[in-house]
């Protein structure tokens, strides 16, 4: 199979060669070639195609193993093996491991067949020859058109959906709206209807806007939410819209508002998130700004990127640029433009398509829509929606126990807070086509889900219906069979991750047993002295975080081997462990986010540590860490998040039903999974002692940030400690609600401090 790499003198070229195809001589100097795990060689593909092209053969190895090799294509004769003709730009190093499958003979035709493509003429570089173009047959473009997943997203506006027939995938659409016009609200609109109604994965790479703001934009539109409150930390809702709020944290929703976030940094992303639905830019800047990449003069060309996306992963991809400027507008070249333009409680949306000038699906001149905006709950109306002055009604979100397994509404006819019932969206001709169960939950994984219930039945069989029996024997095969789930909810991933790097010294314990490696893991043990010295009385309730471990599995982990870096500064697209002076902590009502550390002096921390003492320092709590060296692989937050979602599904199944021996049963699974992925002889699936230390940190600042939210809304922070106490004065529940579920906390106890029985 051959690769290629375009270049400016033509396209370079290097064939993914499986060892059993290399020659004697080859094989011979196989092991002097550099050698790349295939987890590095997706990330830097690239690179290693201009090395191979250029006469310098590149070793792949999965974990310790040789698996392909890449050599220079160069058209004339040489000792290289003939892997075949053709180009795939798009080919995985991964795909050498198992032979290519046969091509399909054509269909017979009584058509003449067309004239072959010349041959690229030979040059002078190795490797360097002129591109083949790809013909495609009308038959099988147009089967691309009806194949399943290729149905229209929803807008969540049935009026702009009933006018452009929803966002296609494979197009761009562009918002074209001046500043505080609302265009990143219709954006906002797309992505909650995709995401939170029908639970497609969305992607929301947000160059403008942070990711606090995203998610308030799409929490208050989905609950009705006062969205300033709400972004402010002050909201105090009542039931009903505070489940809206959870429902809408829980969606399968990811924002990269990281620095230098471009097309490229886009694209890659794309390629980590497993079951893409939609890809949401938000916003392109019309001012050229040196620190924003796409600004300026570089809009242009990121909108070609963003079409190419959009046709190579069959894709719909929502842009906003901050703009109504027609030249603009023409340059960027979008597939369908939405113009929107306010005047005063009104607001107007001319939809126009690349290939008609007006929509197709909307009147023959001019196609506009009417919306109204309630910018009070971040979200735009159809016209008429609901009276003026009155908020349309919140439906009670399903049963927190169900709501994970249960199928989406038809995509043609979503029924949402913010919009009446609307008109189905035209079908493609041979009709709606469902999706999987398990890819239509895009979370969750419904055979892992049913194996668990089938190993809780029979130990319960096994047992002769004693539940302590059957939670003892299952609690006892824990560790192997939450790694056999593990490895199920990876199948089909886009990236490998490493399970036995090479051990970073700074991991190794210092003794056989007892002794600790060098990193810190932030782990908590406070206790507010002031208020414990003050006389004056208060109730305290002390509260139980629940699934601490299992909360943490949504965490920014290191893909493969960490590697060096002393540049001093932080990658947010990668993750490890960090050597820092930390800033100082003067603050006597909170905990510091370093935990209970009483060592002064520079400390080796994890990602969340680090991560967490940043946003400190961007909400003016403490002076930003220096950071000195770091250890990081490229990171994802996606490693192990279906895995936590379809234990949480499970999990809030079982408290359903009082099921006891599954709840004990998966939180033996989800804790040793984390305790023993270090070094313990437990577990000999992983050795990851980097992920065991980045996982329970991630826990004690998931702890931090509910003690730095209640703080913020009034209440006094009495005692944070390990992973899951908090103790509170005031009315927590204004907060969280009570339950076992993980957007839940639990009270366990209460107490008065102070008075006369201090």
């Amino acid at each position: 199979m051959t690769i290629t790499r375009e270049s400016g003198e033509g396209v370079l070229r290097a064939v993914l060669t499986p060892l059993d195809a290399l020659s004697e001589e080859q094989r011979a100097v196989l092991s002097s070639w550099p050698s790349h795990g295939l987890t590095q060689a997706r990330q830097t593909l690239g690179s290693l195609v201009t090395e191979a092209a250029a006469g310098a053969p590149q070793r792949l190895r999965k974990r310790t193993r040789d698996v392909a090799v890449l050599l220079p294509a160069d058209p004339s004769p040489s000792p290289s093996p003939d892997s075949g003709a053709g180009t795939d730009a798009g080919m995985s190093p991964a795909a050498a491991a198992d032979p290519a499958p046969a091509a399909t003979p054509a269909p017979l035709s009584h058509e003449p067949p067309p004239a072959p493509l010349p041959s690229p003429s030979p040059s002078s570089t190795p490797g360097l020859v002129s591109r083949r173009r790809a013909l495609t047959a009308p038959a099988t473009a147009l089967d691309s058109l009806t194949t399943p997943g290729r149905t229209p997203l929803s807008y969540g506006l049935p009026a702009l959906d009933a006018a452009t027939g929803g966002l296609t995938p494979g197009r761009l659409t562009l918002i074209a709206a001046a500043p505080g016009t609302g265009g990143s609200l219709l954006a906002v609109s797309a992505a909650r209807d995709a995401a939170v109604v029908h639970g497609r994965t969305v992607l929301y790479a947000a160059s403008g806007p942070s990711a606090a703001d995203v998610s308030a934009r799409i929490a208050a539109a989905h609950a009705g939410a006062d969205y300033q409150r709400l972004r402010a930390g002050t909201l105090d809702a009542p039931a009903g819209i505070r489940a809206g709020i959870d429902a809408a944290g829980q969606a399968p929703l990811w924002v990269d508002d990281g620095e230098d976030l471009d097309t490229e940094a886009v694209a890659a992303t794309v390629g980590d998130v497993d079951g893409l639905a939609l890809l949401v830019v938000d916003r392109l800047q019309a001012a050229p700004d040196p620190a924003v990449p796409l600004s300026g003069d570089a809009l242009p060309m990121a909108t070609r990127a963003l079409v190419r996306l959009a046709r190579d992963h069959r894709l719909p991809v929502l842009a906003v640029v901050d703009s109504d400027d027609p030249a603009l507008i023409a340059a960027l070249r979008a597939d369908v433009v939405l113009r929107l333009e306010r005047d005063g409680d009104a607001a107007r949306l001319s939809v126009t398509d690349a290939d008609f000038g007006a929509a197709p699906h909307g009147p023959a001149a001019d196609t506009a829509v009417l919306l109204r905006p309630d910018f009070a709950h971040a979200r735009f109306l159809d016209t008429p929606a609901t009276p003026p002055g009155e908020t349309p009604a919140v439906p009670a979100p399903p049963p927190a126990a169900t709501q994970p397994a249960a199928p989406p509404p038809p995509p043609t006819a979503p029924a949402t807070p913010s919009t009446a019932p609307a008109p189905p969206l035209p079908s493609p001709p041979q009709g709606p086509k469902s999706r999987p169960a398990a890819a239509r939950s895009g979370s969750i994984d419904t055979d892992v889900a049913d194996r668990i219930r089938t190993t809780v039945t029979a130990a319960l069989h096994d047992a002769g219906g004693d539940p302590q029996a059957a939670t003892n024997a299952l609690i006892k095969r824990a560790v192997p069979d939450v790694m056999a789930w593990f490895d199920h909810t990876r199948k089909g991933s886009r990236y490998e991750h490493s399970s036995f790097p090479p051990v970073n010294d700074l991991l190794k314990k210092t003794g056989q047993k007892s002794g600790a490696d060098a990193v810190w893991e932030g782990r908590l043990s406070w206790k507010n002295m002031p208020l414990r010295t003050d006389t004056a009385p208060r109730e305290v309730t002390a509260l139980d975080a629940n699934a601490a471990y299992l909360a943490a599995f949504k965490t920014h982990l290191p893909i493969g081997q960490l590697t060096h870096d002393d540049s001093g500064t932080h990658d947010p697209k990668r993750a490890g462990i960090h050597h820092i002076t930390p800033p100082p902590w003067n603050h006597t009502d909170l905990p510091s986010p370093l935990g209970d550390r009483r060592t002064a002096g520079d400390v080796w921390i994890t990602e969340p540590t680090l991560r967490l003492l940043q946003r400190c320092a961007r909400d003016g709590l403490c002076e930003a860490p220096a950071i000195h060296e770091s250890w990081t692989s490229g990171a994802t937050e996606n490693v192990l998040e279906k895995l936590r979602r379809t234990l949480a599904h499970v999990r809030r199944e079982a408290i359903a039903h009082e099921d006891e021996v599954t709840t004990e049963y998966l939180k033996a699974a989800y804790a040793k999974f984390i305790s023993t992925m270090g070094e313990s002889t437990y577990n000999r699936e992983i050795r990851r002692p980097d992920w065991m230390h980045i996982l329970r940190s991630q826990a004690f600042a998931n702890l931090w940030l509910k003690a730095r939210k209640a703080h913020q809304a009034g209440l006094d922070v009495v005692e944070v400690t390990g992973t899951d106490e908090l103790h509170l004065t005031g009315d927590w529940r204004r907060l969280w609600d009570e339950g076992r579920d993980l957007t839940e906390m639990k009270p366990k106890h209460h107490y008065v401090l102070g008075g006369s029985d201090q």
